[in-house]
């Protein structure tokens, strides 16, 4: 009797024991996809919020630039042309230290300016929190950031106020948010030469090339071009990738299971449940239909879902992408490309949109390679437990 109670206990002690050590394990388990959740969701932010500030091709110029008057004479002359696409263009300049003054309060300080002379949006990375951007005939209108804001007026619901700029007046048309403290005017200056254009192409994937026909037929100076819109597709596509690969993932674990499940559900259905072979047959046929059918259905509903939230991840243009098997120099010649333009954008004049765009590019590579770590080691911690669950089962 003794020797009863005393492997009772040593049993109950056992399983108390191996019950702990389960929790342990899967409590492990849930945290590490807490973390993947995180990360996901990250990612799934940062896309979004960039997805259009980089679809435009960046000029730079280090020696003369170019004033308004020469832009829109050569738009004209691709009117004359009869060009199929015109190019929408933004040229601006970037002073780092202006003094901007709120007189009514007596207050004032230094801040970057921008001088646009057009889309105000495509300049630098931000987010419009109250207002509009002030559009290209609006000499009298400016956009401040939010902290600026908040100093000069101690708020940020500052649209509508007045500030000072080198002896004018400027009404704030809307307020941002941004990385660093900037205040945006129109210029009303045509011969002001601008030191960086953004030249968008609406719709057009060979952008690129398009920018440096247009540059060159119109005798544009000397200039570097950074291609804002394979950045912006390469940091959309290292965002979202890992977002649909999980997607992909639990949608086949969803379907290996289901296809048990249902598969048994129905073969041994009263309906179904028969020893002969052609009933069996019968049976396993639908079951494979119900699944397929909703398999075909999640797959359909939750990928029109994110693609409607995030956007097409696969953005790089088909430059990129070799037209024989046998060109074995092409991937070295462009990653040298690329790693030139990237050196360019480290050491030549600081401006925001290229700071925050070689930012990005890191944000990017890092977090795809964090996730897809996190990816094998859940998947192999996961197998872990399942086969020890199958040990314990068959002990």
């Amino acid at each position: 009797m003794k020797q009863n109670k005393e492997s009772i206990i040593s049993y109950e002690l056992q399983y108390s024991k191996l019950t702990k050590k389960k929790i342990i394990q899967y409590l492990t388990l849930f945290v590490m996809f807490l973390i993947l959740l995180y990360y996901l969701s990250a990612n799934l932010v940062v896309a979004i919020n960039n997805k259009e500030q980089y679809n435009s091709e960046s000029i730079r110029f280090e020696g003369n630039g170019i004033t308004q008057k020469k832009i829109e004479d050569s738009l004209n002359m691709e009117r004359d042309k009869k060009t199929k696409t015109i190019p929408q263009i933004t040229a601006y300049n970037r002073i780092d230290s202006e003094k901007i003054e709120n007189d009514k309060l007596v207050r004032n300080m230094d801040l970057s300016v921008m001088i646009v002379s057009g889309d105000m949006s495509v300049t630098t990375p931000m987010d419009l929190l109250a207002g509009n951007y002030v559009y290209k005939e609006d000499t009298y209108g400016c956009l401040i950031d939010s902290k600026s804001a908040y100093q000069l007026f101690g708020t940020i619901n500052a649209v509508g106020s007045i500030v000072t700029y080198h002896k004018q007046q400027y009404y704030i048309r809307g307020v941002v948010s941004t990385d660093s403290p900037v205040f945006f005017i129109q210029s009303n200056k045509e011969d002001m030469e601008y030191k960086n254009l953004e030249i968008v192409y609406p719709g057009q994937r060979n952008a690129e090339e398009l920018v440096e026909q247009f540059l060159t037929s119109n005798q544009y100076p000397s200039h570097t071009l950074i291609d804002g819109v394979f950045y912006g597709g390469m940091i959309h596509s290292l965002l979202l990738l890992p977002i649909w690969l999980f997607y992909m993932i639990v949608t086949i674990k969803i379907g290996l299971y289901y296809k048990s499940k249902i598969s048994n559900e129905v073969v041994n259905s009263r309906l179904y449940k028969s020893d002969n072979t052609k009933d069996y047959k019968k049976g396993n046929l639908i079951g494979i239909i119900l699944i397929a059918i909703l398999y075909i259905s999640m797959i359909i509903l939750c990928g029109y879902s994110i693609h409607k939230l995030t956007g097409n991840p696969f953005r790089f243009m088909m430059k990129y992408i070799p037209t024989k098997w046998s060109d074995f120099d092409f991937w070295p010649e462009h990653y040298k490309l690329i790693t030139d333009q990237l050196n360019l954008i480290k050491y030549r004049m600081p401006n925001p949109k290229d700071d925050r765009l070689v930012e990005l590019l890191t944000l990017g590579l890092h977090r795809f390679a964090i996730i897809n770590l996190f990816y094998i080691i859940i998947l192999i911690y996961s197998q872990l437990l399942k086969h020890a669950r199958i040990k314990r089962q068959e002990s």
